[in-house]
């Protein structure tokens, strides 16, 4: 649920995103067919990528989740939230225990900004990356 959730809110700010010269890849854990299922349904304008292995994610240093980062007060509210946003859970593809995070990549593939989830419905604030944008050209 809280993937669905993160894409579409990246949908719903799709146009302030690109307003903020930030294009949009999702990267997620399963196969191409579940890519086109799920970003086709709740992100329709996003790239989205999948690997059924989690290597890109260790590339970022993302980490797999305690029990605690699942299972806790944190997870509860934020499946509140997602759940009031209309996001239910589907069928579990890829890695439930991969936590997620979020990374602003310069064109010359340097990273810029990142944001590593506490726990697997923790996002950043869409305004904290457009915010970020000014700071991603430095250097180029």
């Amino acid at each position: 649920m809280f993937c669905r959730e993160w894409l579409a809110q990246l949908e719903l700010h799709k146009d302030a995103i690109h307003a903020a010269d930030l294009q949009i890849i999702a990267v997620g854990i399963g196969k191409p067919k579940h890519a086109v299922r799920v970003c086709g349904r709740f992100a329709p304008s996003l790239a989205c990528l999948t690997n059924e292995q989690t290597d890109t994610h260790r590339a970022y240093g993302l980490e797999q989740a305690t029990l605690g980062q699942v299972l806790s007060p944190a997870v509860a509210g934020a499946a509140i939230r997602a759940t009031l946003r209309f996001k239910m859970q589907g069928a579990t593809t890829g890695d439930p225990m991969q936590l997620p995070g979020t990374f602003i990549v310069d064109t010359l593939g340097r990273i810029r900004y990142t944001y590593y989830s506490q726990h697997v419905g923790d996002h950043p604030n869409i305004q904290t990356l457009i915010d970020q944008m000014p700071l991603a050209e430095i250097d180029n």
